[in-house]
Formats: C-alpha cells, sequence, structure tokens
C-alpha cells in the first residue's frame, strides 16, 4: 500500500477555500492535511507620523484605523501599555498581544504571542544547517541564523513548527492579487528548511497561472477550482514519481526540465495572460487542451444547486482568525446565518454590520460587489456557522447588490412538542420569515429536535430541497410504518420531491438541522470562483471588468 502523502496548507487570511480542500482530501484518503494560518512576527508597519503621541489605556481611534487598514481589527476593549522602549496593544478578543517596535520613523508591529521559544528556534537552526547541508552549500552560522530569522519574519513559528513537525511532502498556499513578493518569501523560507514541492492555488493563480509559476519560484500552480486537478495530483504522487505525468493533470502549471508549462485552458483566454502573447517572449507549451467543467454535467441537466457551495466554517483551525479580506461576487446570493461568535462585514455599497449567534446576512451581489467579512471567536473560543451561495436567475444576475441583515430576535420561532422551528425565509404553519423579496422563492428553516421527537415539515413540490444535520442524530423520511434513513451529524441529504418531509429525532440526544429550499430556475450553471453566471462568456466578462475597473458601479 502506497504511503500516505502529507500536506501542509497555509493562508494569509482565513483559509475557507483551504479547509473545503483540505477537508475534502482528507476524508478520501488521498493525503494527510494540516492548515495552519501564516502568522508573521512582523505583521505589518505604519508611519509614526499618522499616530498621535501613544499614551497607556484605551486603544485610540486613529491606531485602531490603522489596523483596520491592515485587516486587524481591534475591538473597544483593547489596551495600550508602554513596556521599555516599545508598546504593546492587548486584544482580548483574540487573546493577541501586538507589540509597537519603533524602526526609525516607521513602528513595526508584531505578534509577540507567537514569537518562537527556544526550543523551537534551537529545532529550526539544526534543520537549516542540516538542509544546506544536503544542498552542498557553504553557509556560516550566522548566514543560517539570519535565514531563519526572515523565515520566522515571513512565515511565522506556528507555520514553521507545522513545516519541521509534521515534515509535509507538499505545501501549498493560496495566493491573491498583490501577493506575488509577499508568497516567493514564503517559498523562500520554505525551502530553507525542506525539500518539498510548494503549490500554490487561488484568484491570482486562476487568472495567470504561468506568471504565477515565473513570479513565486513555485514547483506547481493549479488554475481554476483545485479540486479535481489536485485529486488528480495527489494520485500520481502516491505512484511513481515521474513529473511527465504532470502533462494529464488539466489545470496545472508547472516546470521540466527547466520549461515552464501551462496545462489548462489555452483557446479562451484562461490561464493566459498579455504577457504570454509578447512578441519575442515563448509561449508557454501546451500540453492539452481541456476546458474545467464548470459544474457537474447532472447538476446542469437536473439544475439542481450545487450544494458544495454550502460552507461551513467551524472547522479546527490554528492560530488567529484573520477573516475574508475584501473579494468580489457576481450572480448570486450569498446567506451567512452565524451559531457562535461574530462576523463583521463591510462592502462597496457603504453596508457595515456586526451578526452574531442566531442572526443572518443575506446579501444580493447582482451585477458586481466587493465585500470584507471579517469573523471573530465567541466565549469558548469557537467561530460556528454557515454560508449558502443561492444563483439568482438570469434576469437578476445584473440587478442592483443589496444587504439584509436580521438579527436573532427578528427571526420567529415556531415551539411545539419538544421541537423548535426557527423561521429564517418562507413560511411554516402561518408564519412568515423575515427574508423576503427573493427569486428562489426559498424555505429556510432552522429545526431543533428534543429526543425522540417527531415531526412533519412542509416543502413545496418541484422545488430543490436540501437538509443539513450538524448535530444528533434522526431518520429522515420516515413512511407511514415509521421507517426512514437514518443519519448520523455532520451530513447533507438532497431530498427526493414531495410536498413533506417527516423527521424523528434519535433518543440520545437533541438532533439541528437546517432545512433548505427553493424554486429551480432552469438554466445552465456556470460557476467560477465568486462568479455564478449564465455563460462562460458572463464569466469571461465578469473578470474583464474587475481587471478594468468597472465592476462595481455607482
Amino acid at each position: 500500500m502506497a504511503a500516505k502523502v502529507r500536506i501542509l496548507l497555509g493562508a494569509w487570511g482565513w483559509p475557507s477555500g483551504l479547509i473545503e480542500v483540505g477537508s475534502w482530501v482528507s476524508r478520501v484518503g488521498l493525503a494527510a492535511v494540516r492548515i495552519v494560518q501564516i502568522c508573521p512576527l512582523r505583521v505589518f508597519s505604519i508611519e509614526r507620523s499618522e499616530l498621535a503621541e501613544l499614551a497607556a489605556g484605551p486603544v485610540q481611534p486613529e491606531l485602531r484605523e490603522l489596523f483596520a487598514a491592515f485587516g486587524r481589527h481591534l475591538s473597544e476593549r483593547a489596551t495600550i501599555d508602554h513596556d521599555f522602549c516599545s508598546w504593546r496593544v492587548h486584544e482580548p478578543v483574540d487573546g493577541l498581544t501586538y507589540r509597537l517596535v519603533p524602526r526609525g520613523d516607521r513602528l513595526d508591529v508584531q505578534v509577540e504571542q507567537w514569537r518562537a521559544p527556544p526550543q523551537l528556534e534551537d529545532r529550526l537552526l539544526r534543520v537549516a544547517r542540516r538542509r544546506a547541508a544536503l544542498k552542498c552549500e557553504r553557509a556560516s552560522d550566522e548566514e543560517v541564523c539570519g535565514r531563519v530569522e526572515r523565515a520566522l519574519a515571513a512565515l511565522g513559528s506556528r507555520f514553521l513548527e507545522a513545516l519541521v513537525c509534521f515534515r509535509p511532502h507538499a505545501v501549498g498556499f493560496r495566493i491573491e492579487a498583490g501577493m506575488l513578493q509577499r508568497v516567493r518569501s514564503w517559498i523562500e523560507s520554505v525551502r530553507v528548511f525542506s525539500g518539498a514541492d510548494v503549490l500554490l492555488g487561488g484568484p491570482s493563480a486562476t487568472s495567470h497561472p504561468a506568471e504565477v509559476l515565473e513570479a513565486t519560484c513555485a514547483d506547481y500552480v493549479f488554475a481554476g477550482e483545485a479540486e479535481e486537478p489536485l485529486a488528480t495530483f495527489l494520485q500520481l504522487a502516491r505512484g511513481r514519481n515521474d513529473k511527465l505525468e504532470a502533462a494529464s493533470v488539466p489545470g496545472l502549471a508547472y516546470r521540466y526540465a527547466g520549461r515552464p508549462y501551462v496545462n489548462t485552458l489555452p483557446s479562451d483566454g484562461y490561464g493566459r495572460s498579455a504577457a504570454d502573447e509578447r512578441k519575442g517572449t515563448p509561449q508557454w507549451p501546451p500540453l492539452a487542451s481541456r476546458q474545467r467543467p464548470f459544474a457537474p454535467a447532472d447538476v446542469i441537466r437536473s439544475n439542481r444547486l450545487d450544494f458544495s457551495l454550502l460552507r461551513a466554517f467551524n472547522d479546527p483551525l490554528e492560530g488567529p482568525i484573520r477573516g475574508f479580506p475584501t473579494h468580489p461576487h457576481r450572480g448570486i446570493e450569498t446567506v451567512t446565518y452565524m451559531l457562535e461568535g461574530h462576523v463583521r462585514h463591510r462592502d462597496s455599497l457603504g453596508n457595515t454590520g456586526l451578526i452574531g449567534p442566531g442572526d443572518v446576512q443575506w446579501m444580493t451581489s447582482g451585477r458586481g460587489i466587493l465585500h470584507e467579512e471579517m469573523p471573530r471567536r465567541g466565549p469558548n473560543g469557537a467561530v460556528n456557522g454557515f454560508q449558502w451561495w443561492v444563483s439568482l436567475p438570469a434576469a437578476q444576475k445584473m440587478s442592483q447588490p443589496r444587504y439584509q441583515e436580521v438579527t436573532s430576535a427578528e427571526i420567529p420561532c415556531v415551539r411545539q412538542n419538544g421541537c423548535a422551528v426557527r423561521v429564517v425565509a418562507g413560511e411554516y404553519q402561518g408564519v412568515h420569515g423575515p427574508v423576503r423579496e427573493i427569486a428562489a422563492r426559498p424555505l429556510y428553516l432552522d429545526v431543533t429536535l428534543e429526543p425522540g421527537t417527531e415531526l412533519d415539515l412542509p416543502t413545496t413540490v418541484g422545488h430543490t430541497a436540501v437538509a443539513y444535520l450538524f448535530t444528533g442524530e434522526a431518520l429522515f423520511g420516515l413512511d407511514d410504518a415509521g421507517e426512514g434513513e437514518f443519519v448520523q451529524a455532520v451530513k447533507m441529504l438532497v431530498l427526493e420531491d414531495g410536498d413533506s418531509l417527516r423527521v424523528r429525532a434519535g433518543m440520545g440526544a437533541t438532533a439541528r438541522f437546517m432545512l433548505m429550499a427553493g424554486a429551480p430556475f432552469r438554466e445552465p450553471i456556470f460557476p467560477y470562483g465568486p462568479f455564478v453566471m449564465n455563460t462562460q462568456e458572463e464569466i469571461q466578462q465578469a473578470l474583464l471588468d474587475l481587471r478594468n475597473g468597472t465592476f462595481v458601479q455607482n
């Protein structure tokens, strides 16, 4: 039996995509996966002239705004104090301590609590010396120490600890616009300690795989959705190690014999850029002309929603939570439902808000919106919730964006005989949910059943319906004889067409699930990253608008 491949995945922001891909890879047994958020010692630097005189006590508004500009949100409870020649900012919500170190006319902001302990620094030095010797480098102790210090400043101690202890065969990073130099420093730091192959994916990798490959010196760049090419890649990695096999992996850019190759979409512009077409610049050799499928054929034929777009974000995660930095959407509605913790929202329409346990945020992207979502842990240190992506019909994909925020107190709850049904959207027993005027005419219920209780839930004939059990166990689809499908959390069920669903909770514990349904639009579905459109040309137009600065319109 082939040895299991080990993969270490790292992300600068909240690694939603990495969690999804990594969890799937681990679950199907393709590889052992570890996911770590990158938290460098030196996080960012600010001009001292932008700050008034610092004083001990509550954090000044100016400092809070400067932190926010770099994706670091300080709560109202954050405090600052002076320590010898530097300042320390204490953020009780995340449990972090930032150190502000003077560097001439600037202040370097460091995350103090992630500084490497002495025993880890000793191990990093040993590994770095051994790696230099294997590469036949004559590096002095001073040079090796400098490499370790630069790696700690780039990636932070948590990631480097995972790198030297987990000893991965491959290291993967998510890359976004404006991150090329940063990612290159990450890759250089990885190679100080490891010979692992470096894999890159993400929006920038999708649109410019050849340029990303060259600029970062990565080993492989995945263009498009990563699941399918990564699965093929790992299956090859578990067999004989031959880079010639990489030609059979769709959506992959890589090097072989010193040459860059792009095995992605050469005919329609995906995976290519203006640099590929310049005179005097050699073309990237297209080894195949496969087109990445935008959605499974059966999904398009039946027009069922692609429920892989339901994203739970309660997965275990190492390090502090950074959030979902500014990103675009077009052609969809995102529905965020919180169970624990909070999410702060801000978008290009000027909307801002903070949703907490039981709250709902329903954002209609329409023709285009830029927004950010910054999760914050709850009192017990967890962030738990769901985000559901709902495609808009063709007639509304270029509509005006809008935003609905509904607090927990505004969501009605129907209680009866040990059952509680929160009505977010749609209608249950004459009670209507507060989220309205949605094209799919959705039903969105949060259902809690005490042990042994049974409940009939109405559904609309012809609508696509799913149930997502995230707590306990239950029998779904009970018939007159009391027989049904036994399901244990966590499980998604795509329901058969019908006018009702009968569910009975198990005897051992409370069951809780989401029931979601909506009218099918009977239109083709072309999802691509944050966009869900009806045609490939509309996806290309969305990317073009984003590049040209015309994506968001007043």
